[in-house]
């Protein structure tokens, strides 16, 4: 129980360090991709069960149509 306390806490605390990047890293995006700079993925964890996972778009939403492949 001390150890999921001290796990919440810290990772509280990071979350509220690192949230003005993250707030600048998505405005950023939001301007240049001109969409929604998150997207959610399903994930497999512990167990097999599958969450939620939520990331910043790190390339255009249209970046797969454009792609090529090298071979």
């Amino acid at each position: 129980m001390a150890k999921r306390l001290f796990d919440v806490a810290v990772a509280s605390l990071l979350l509220i360090a690192t949230a003005p990047v993250i707030l600048i890293a998505a405005i950023v995006l939001a301007v240049t991709y001109r969409c929604w700079p998150f997207f959610t993925q399903e994930r497999v964890g512990q167990d097999g069960e599958s969450f939620g996972f939520v990331n910043l778009r790190t390339l255009p939403p249209h970046a797969a149509r454009k792609s090529t492949r090298l071979n």
